[in-house]
């Protein structure tokens, strides 16, 4: 799909641009879009642009435009897109929940070799049939989930590249290239998934870091590589903020054939300052003609106070060209000088060419967080309109050396405000007094742009995550107009002196910190209402327009909206933050994602906001487009984002235009869009009450009929023993075929209950003198669940109503007068006579009980009617997916469509009921229990159940003190068991998570006690005040535990391991030295107390990454 720049001439234009098709239609493009006359000089504009007709680069081309010349959805018709087709990668059904909880799906797909391809959040690369969405390939590089790395899990894209020095048709003449979260750059055959063996070791370089990492995931890759000129660029994530000796963040360049190293750059010159990191996180750009690589470079480590780095850190928060085949420093400009407020390059450089009013010029376009957009000389780096050096707030603090001034350009305008004061707080409700936005950013450091963090805390505005973030800006060529996403939001920042930062423990939604090496550890927070909403007002995300060469803001339009957030799915259109970024078309629209659900698609002209896609979950990553056998699609990653609270999902969205016969649905016309579930649901709760109060009504006049008739009932019927009548009935057979003969209705009915106590099928059939065969053959049928009783309805006709209408039939009177004696309708009556004989042979025991057996009419089971649901259990079952699992991936597979919804409780009956003849037999064997009946489970006959235990002290009894671990010295236990009756009795400090381990001989209260009081007294009284403990017999005998300790003793409530989360977090970590099945009665006290050693001496991110073990031994110099 691609080939390399023409390098030796001036002729570089498209990648494979002698595609007539390709130039036939930028040319017509060109015609349509510009003045008359000039469709000829934009034609040239274009191609010297190189826009991609696919989508072969991370930015859509090399230079990261993000345009694309295909124009067959316009304006007019894009109201009328179609979903094409949804992939789902699989990683909400294979990965652990908490896992997923940590991720951030940000990929843009690439289409080359006819595939598109792209890269999960765990870095598998999967490449799909650009038509269908159905799969081709796909690499699991296996990394591990256990690393929780600082900046979630997270790919945004894999690279492109072919070999031209390879034969046709070799393997791994094409390549895709991608960074790991785990440090790793992998080469793959862009045709197969199959690692190319010649690159590295297997396909892969691990890269070696300089220094030891806190943690696994403090160090990652999460943008896309760039190649150039035969030589693979990646740059690094590290997390912010934990210290100030963090590892370099080196920029590495390997030979794209062999793997081997070719240089390395390091951001920062480190030269007479201490710090450990600018790094490149976001997506680089590439020049092949000139031979440039383009890097966008954070700030220095770490981020909110820089006072062992001083001067203006040279080459951090930069643009910088580098030559791709050396790694030579060709131009740096800078764009923060001695940057403390997070505002790092995180937006991929724009390469392209503009009219400056002077003639055209080859640029690099940078915006910013900051809202600011820089352009740039593509051969010198110097600014192409003036950039002033402009005074900004000083007063740092203690140790800090403040830049006395800051760079501002002054031709093309910020994007976004750049200063907020108290008339922009968010009230909603402005005439209820202060509110709490008020109340949070009283009293806060506010001095406007670049005012410095503080130990009273700063406003920042915009947040660190503000302005243009990774999604960066696209350039549409054309018409020279730059377009790009931002946000609009506020952070606090507070510094906190190191004395005070020891032990601190952030509020609930705060980021803290540490920033060891520093004098001072920081908390980060959003500035939020109580109810979740921002405290600045809307709009708190915005597509902007900017023409560059006039220098002015074209439009604004807010994107996204409450839907998917607020109570109901109201849809205020308020925006929401604008991390991704946009595709622009040469249709004159411009594709983007939000917090919302939702692909939109905006005029490029006004703003105007045309059409929106419904997607799974929010879309934050960067949508793309493509053309594949004449029909142009519209591609979206749709993940979710973890940082922000949205759901996560793990699928893949195309749109495209409706094929001949092909509509959009009356659903995504009203329903699918915002606002459309409010509506929705107003509307049916509109429905159902006016439904109840006509039920309710009609119940009253019905009730009040039957009371006027009444009299005349009592004169015209004799009571009759409804008991006899319904012995009698079954005793017919009309009810008992549902049992075995032999049974009277009372022996049922207690051989039912009994079996829901729980009791075995012998002990029932010696309670009734049977064998546990006739037993097993009255309960198997129905699959172990007891039979509904049949009831009349209340609307029936009663047997002394169908005894008053056969006597009122032997008085010779018409069915009208019977009516009105029994407050029935004529018609009622009269249907009632001819479904039995007619007026001169009804009797009214035989109608009842004609009418009983015509009642029987068992609800169809909903698998019975549905082959397409009852296919799709049967395949799950046979996964061996559990009947919840399947039912609960139904439900989110289908949110809106009940009949592609079945319960948990239908899957067991139809399993459990073969009479029901819908799911085989087989299946049960993929149940994990993999029994052929419902089982109730057996109570100890003594009454001695799990957790009766005597004189207990409730959980919600115990101190707060407790709860908010605060003070140490309250611990949670448990036994960890093994086969051959073996146990661990494991014990954990709430406050320092500290973990100690004894060996207990047994089970019995009097073994676990004894070693819980000896485990006790080897620490002092200040450190063991309270024990919490789950409802385990095995503490039956606490009462002398807490008289030989001293030490309260609290239970959980039952079945609430949560309520002992430290305890059950550690016996997971357990589980790594004790797998499941080990018999724990080998390992001696010695090996406990080691294995305690370790878990005590591993850093946690609770603590702040200082050990249980530090933490404790404080706490124990504490007490004397």
């Amino acid at each position: 799909m691609t080939g390399n720049a023409d390098k030796a001439t001036g002729k570089t234009i498209l990648h494979r641009a002698a595609d007539p098709g390709k130039l036939h239609a930028i040319f017509k493009f060109a015609r349509g879009r510009v003045f008359p006359g000039r469709g000829l000089l934009v034609a040239v504009a274009l191609l010297a642009t190189a826009p991609a007709l696919a989508w072969e680069h991370w930015g859509g081309d090399r230079g990261g435009q993000r345009f694309s010349p295909l124009a067959q959805i316009t304006p007019a018709n894009v109201g009328t897109l179609v979903r094409a087709f949804e992939f789902r990668t699989g990683d909400l059904e294979t990965r652990a929940p908490a896992v997923m909880a940590r991720t951030k799906f940000e990929a843009t797909p690439l289409f080359v070799e006819d595939s598109l391809i792209f890269c999960s959040a765990f870095n598998e690369v999967i490449a799909l049939d650009p038509g269908s969405g159905v799969q081709k390939w796909r690499y699991d590089p296996k990394i591990s989930t256990n690393q929780r790395p600082g900046n979630r899990y997270a790919c945004r894209g894999v690279a492109y590249w072919v070999d031209d020095q390879a034969a046709e048709g070799a393997a791994c003449r094409s390549r895709i290239f991608m960074g790991t979260n785990d440090v790793r750059v992998i080469a793959l055959d862009a045709r197969t998934g199959i690692p190319c063996a010649d690159f590295g070791a297997g396909g892969e370089v691990k890269i070696e870091i300089e220094k030891p990492l806190v943690w696994p995931g403090e160090f990652q890759i999460t943008s896309a590589p760039v190649v150039s000129r035969g030589v693979v660029v990646v740059g690094s994530s590290i997390s912010d903020n934990v210290r100030v000796d963090a590892p370099p963040g080196t920029v590495r360049a390997f030979d794209a054939r062999t793997g081997v190293a070719r240089w390395s750059w390091d951001p920062l010159i480190h030269n007479g300052i201490i710090a450990g990191h600018a790094n490149v996180w976001a997506p680089m750009s590439v020049d092949e003609e000139r031979g440039l690589v383009f890097l966008p470079t954070s700030s220095p480590s770490p981020d909110f106070w820089g006072g062992k780095r001083p001067g203006n850190n040279e080459h951090a928060n930069s643009v910088v060209a580098l030559r791709a085949e050396s790694g030579e420093l060709k131009w740096s400009f800078q764009t923060v000088h001695h940057d403390l407020w997070d505002y790092d390059l995180p937006a991929q450089p724009t390469l392209t060419r503009i009219d400056t009013g002077d003639g055209m010029r080859d640029v690099v376009i940078q915006p910013t967080k900051q809202g600011f957009v820089f352009v740039l000389d593509r051969d010198t780096g110097k600014p192409i309109w003036p950039v002033e050096e402009r005074a900004v707030p000083q007063g740092g603090a203690e140790g800090e050396q403040l830049s006395p001034t800051q760079p501002f350009p002054t031709h093309v305008p910020a994007l976004m405000p750049q200063q907020f004061s108290t008339a922009d707080i968010f009230r909603l409700f402005p005439r209820l007094g202060r509110s709490a936005c008020e109340e949070k950013l009283e009293g806060l450091r506010n001095e406007g742009l670049y005012t410095p963090p503080s130990t009273q805390g700063t406003l920042e505005f915009p947040m660190t995550g503000g302005g243009v973030n990774w999604g960066s800006a696209a350039f549409d060529p054309v018409n020279q107009i730059l377009y790009a996403n931002t946000t609009y939001a506020v952070h606090i920042i507070k510094l906190i002196p190191r004395a005070e930062a020891e032990g601190f423990k952030p509020p609930p939604g705060y980021d803290f910190g540490p920033q060891r090496g520093a004098p001072f550890a920081l908390t980060r927070v959003v500035a939020m209402s109580p109810l979740g909403l921002l405290c600045n007002k809307p709009p708190w995300g915005t597509l902007v327009a900017v023409d560059l060469k006039g220098g002015k803001i074209l439009w604004r339009s807010s994107v996204g909206t409450s839907e998917d957030r607020a109570p109901l799915g109201i849809a205020f259109n308020w925006g929401t933050p604008l991390v991704n970024g946009v595709a622009i078309t040469a249709g004159g629209l411009v594709f983007t994602g939000a917090m919302d659900a939702y692909l939109r698609a905006f005029d490029a002209k006004s703003g105007e906001e045309l059409w929106q896609g419904r997607l799974p979950v929010p879309g934050v990553a960067n949508p793309m487009t493509y053309l594949w056998k004449g029909e142009q699609y519209v591609v979206i990653a749709a993940g979710g984002h973890s940082e922000a609270g949205a759901t996560i999902g793990d699928s893949v969205v195309a749109f495209r235009l409706p094929r001949q016969g092909e509509a959009p649905s009356l659903w995504s016309r009203t329903i699918d869009r915002p606002g459309g579930r409010f509506l929705g649901k107003a509307v049916g709760f509109a429905l159902a009450t006016a439904l109840i109060v006509i039920a309710l009504w009609r119940w009253r006049r019905h009730a009040k009929l039957r009371r006027g008739g009444a009299s005349e009932v009592a004169r015209w019927s004799q009571p009759v023993d409804a008991t006899l009548y319904l012995e009698g009935e079954m005793e017919c057979g009309l009810m008992a075929h549902k049992f075995h003969r032999g049974f009277t209705a009372a022996e049922k009915t207690e051989l039912w209950d009994r079996w829901k106590r729980g009791e075995s099928l012998k002990a029932i059939g010696r309670a009734f003198g049977k064998q546990s065969s006739s037993i097993y053959f009255l309960v198997a049928p129905h699959g172990g669940i007891r039979p509904a009783e049949r009831r009349r309805s209340r609307l029936a006709l009663t047997l002394a109503e169908r005894e008053v209408i056969s006597r009122g039939v032997t008085a010779h009177r018409s069915a009208r007068s019977i009516a009105k004696l029994l407050g029935r309708s004529p018609s009622t009556v009269s249907r009632e006579m001819n479904r039995n004989g007619g007026y001169d042979r009804y009797r009214a025991a035989l109608a009842d009980e004609n009418a009983w057996a015509r009642a029987r009419r068992p609800k169809c089971c909903k698998l019975a009617s549905s082959p397409r649901l009852r296919r799709a259990v049967a395949g799950k079952l046979r996964l061996d997916w559990s009947p919840e699992q399947i039912a609960g991936w139904l439900k989110r597979t289908h949110p809106e469509d009940e009949c592609n919804q079945v319960s948990h409780e239908t899957i067991y009956r139809s399993l459990f009921v073969q009479t029901r003849g819908v799911l085989k037999k087989e299946l049960l064997s993929h149940l994990r229990s993999k029994r052929s009946m419902r089982r109730s489970k057996p109570v100890d006959p003594d009454g001695d159940r799990r957790g009766h235990i005597k004189d207990i002290v409730s959980i919600r009894q115990r101190p707060a003190a407790v709860e908010d671990r605060a003070v140490p010295g309250h611990w949670e236990g448990d036994l960890l068991s093994g086969p051959n009756n073996s146990y661990i009795a494991t014990l954990v400090e709430r406050h320092t998570r500290y973990v100690m381990l004894a060996k207990v001989a047994g089970k019995d209260t009097q073994t676990v006690v004894s070693a819980l009081i000896k485990q006790a007294k080897k620490l002092p009284k200040e450190l063991y005040k309270s024990l919490t403990w789950d409802r385990g017999k095995e503490l039956t005998d606490h009462r002398r535990f807490t008289l030989a300790t001293k030490i309260d003793v609290y239970f959980c409530d039952p079945q609430s391991p949560w309520q002992r989360g430290s305890n059950e977090n550690t016996n997971g970590l357990l589980r790594q030295y004790f797998p499941k099945g080990t018999d724990l009665s080998v390992h001696s006290q010695a090996y406990l107390n080691k294995v305690a050693r370790q878990l005590n001496e591993r850093p946690r991110e609770t603590l702040q990454f200082e050990t249980p073990a530090e933490r404790f031994s404080a706490c124990v110099a504490s007490t004397g």
